[in-house]
């Protein structure tokens, strides 16, 4: 999705390419189309100045979020068809090419020699086709021929009203040879195989799979689903309050817990409990643990009110229940959210199933039944494998026994974060650390350490950012230097940890001569021209009390703005010229505003 300037101002590429993915994800987790439902376009090279719009007529213009578009003659008539896939359903479209034609083709796969240095599948080599009178085309073998794609490995040549061949050229990568083949007649399909001079008719494909033209129709929407998680996430310590007054934590240790949100208005959350009641007995013996939170005091709703504490009491449950309050929906909508990349509101009733450690195994959306329940309460204790296979509805090998892969664990903090929750972000993250050490205790190379150390620096790095948005500005410098202890050249670490001793509103944690240290350490580093470092070194100074040299260093800082064309910046760096102009040093809270 193009974008155009909104400014003058010279905008930074990295920081715009970040947030254009930012956006895009977002667009992903809503369920929205990436392209506002535009149709699919399709133009025609009509050999001169202009392209001809061709969509309606060549029936490409679907409504589909189009991804990608592979070319195949699929049936073999000498005409290309298309494949091509979509983000949203139909997933794959295969459109095959029935315009008449009078008109021939030809088309080659070519096999290397990796004894002459080209690839067997003979990527990068040229193919030119002569068909007398100087005519020539020619193409060249592309592998990842497009966006997400990779078309047919035959090279297909649409050949006119040509109707015979002179002679074809190969230009294999490797050694560079050039070698021609001739005997080569119009509508054919050929193997061409380097250093052989000899075209060989291909083999006939047995069987053309058939495929019935129909209109894609989608299955009727619905909000009811049972979510089982691959990888589970702890659920945040909460309570809530019985109707009887008592405290309560949401996620008993040692046994799992469903927790059940449902409304008085709700048909489907009244059957729900009823059932539960009935089956109390056999809930009970499975160890299963319920708790039902009511969430009427959390929507508007018109019309005469009902005691949810009444309801509950005449539908026969004796589970503990109570009302839920805004934390606990929001902190359990957070862990659910790691899990579960597209978002909907969730529907009434939804459950939580919490295995007996407090982390979250299934979601349910709309009603459970008691058997499914149990059937997942029975099997809530596997191994992380078999939980991990439990997780799809299919057999088949994961991904990443082949291809190890790595949760960026500062990613899936931040929805803790995005919340509000920045202490359960910063034990969410610490919780990552034993694993993250483990990996690096396993790796067996440089490379391996060098990846494995740099992702402990990241999580410490954002354990330190949480702990001061929670309000514990001493935890926060304690991990800064942990991660400065076993990283002593990370820049972020020394700027930021710079910025808190010297500006932070926390006096019991600023120490202006170890500021002023660091924060030189990262000017000297960035030879003065890191606009931030320069920042943070006026802070410093300022902090003890060397105002002349703070408001030289700011203006240093400003005349970087300027020269990167960064003039939305200048005002917020005049302030604290300001500030030291007056002999006052520049301070921020935890939310990183401007504390004076």
């Amino acid at each position: 999705m193009s974008r155009s300037p909104v400014g003058k101002e010279k905008l930074n590429p990295t920081q715009q390419y970040i947030d254009a993915w930012s956006e895009l994800a977002e667009l992903i987790r809503q369920g929205r189309s990436f392209s506002g439902l535009e149709r699919n376009c399709a133009f025609l090279n009509t050999r001169g100045p202009r392209f001809a719009d061709v969509s309606t007529a060549s029936g490409l213009d679907h409504i589909d979020d189009g991804r990608t578009v592979a070319l195949v003659d699929w049936d073999h008539d000498g005409d290309l068809d298309l494949w091509y896939a979509n983000r949203t359903g139909p997933r794959v479209r295969f459109l095959r090419n029935d315009v008449p034609t009078k008109h021939g083709a030809v088309a080659f796969r070519l096999v290397g020699d990796p004894s002459k240095r080209t690839p067997r599948d003979a990527l990068g080599a040229r193919v030119e086709v002569h068909l007398g009178d100087d005519l020539k085309l020619s193409r060249t073998l592309y592998g990842g021929d497009a966006y997400l794609s990779q078309s047919s490995k035959w090279i297909h040549f649409g050949l006119g009203k040509a109707e015979k061949i002179d002679k074809v050229i190969v230009r294999w990568p490797g050694d560079g040879t050039r070698e021609e083949f001739r005997g080569i007649s119009v509508g054919g399909r050929f193997v061409l195989s380097q250093g052989s001079g000899k075209a060989e008719p291909a083999t006939k494909r047995a069987r053309t799979p058939s495929l019935a033209a129909k209109t894609p129709s989608a299955p009727p929407l619905t909000e009811k689903a049972r979510i089982r998680f691959a990888h589970r996430d702890s659920v945040p310590q909460l309570t809530f309050q019985t109707f009887d007054g008592n405290a309560v934590p949401v996620a008993g240790k040692g046994k799992p817990t469903l927790v059940n949100l449902w409304a008085t208005w709700c048909v489907p959350c009244l059957k729900e409990l009823k059932h539960f009641a009935k089956a109390e007995e056999e809930i009970k013996k499975s160890g299963l643990r319920i708790i039902t939170l009511n969430v009427d005091g959390l929507q508007k709703k018109d019309g005469a009110s009902v005691d949810p504490a009444a309801r509950i009491k005449e539908l026969g449950v004796n589970f503990p229940s109570g009302a839920a309050t805004e934390q606990i929906v929001e902190a359990l909508g957070a862990v659910q959210k790691m899990g579960v990349y597209r978002q909907r509101t969730l529907p009434l009733p939804s459950s939580y199933l919490i295995d007996g450690e407090g982390r979250l195994a299934v979601l349910y959306k709309g009603p459970v039944t008691v058997e499914q329940l149990l059937a997942d309460v029975a099997t809530i204790d596997a191994t992380a494998k078999a939980a991990l296979d439990n997780a799809v509805p299919f057999a088949g090998r994961w991904a990443r026994e082949g291809f190890p892969s790595h949760d960026f664990a500062p990613k899936i903090a931040s929805i803790y974060g995005e919340g509000g929750y920045f202490d359960d972000a910063v034990v969410y993250l610490e919780s990552r650390l034993p694993a993250e050490s483990e990996e690096l205790r396993k790796a067996k190379d440089d490379a391996s350490r060098q990846r494995a150390s740099k992702r402990i620096a990241d999580v410490r790095f954002e354990i330190s950012n949480y702990a001061l948005r929670a309000g514990d500005a001493a935890k926060s410098v304690t991990t800064l230097r942990s991660v400065l202890d076993d990283s002593p050249n990370d820049l972020r670490a020394v700027m930021t940890l710079a910025r808190i001793l010297a500006a932070f509103d926390d006096a019991s944690v600023r120490d202006g001569a170890e500021a002023v240290r660091l924060a030189r350490e990262a000017c000297e580093r960035t030879k003065f021209r890191n606009i931030d470092a320069l920042d943070v070194y006026a802070a410093a100074l300022a902090e003890v009390g060397r105002f002349d040299e703070a408001i030289k260093t700011i203006a240093q800082a400003m005349q970087g703005l300027r020269a990167l064309g960064q003039n939305a910046r200048i005002p917020e760096f005049q302030k604290r010229s300001q500030l030291y102009e007056t002999g006052r040093p520049f301070r921020y809270d935890a939310s990183g505003k401007p504390a004076n």
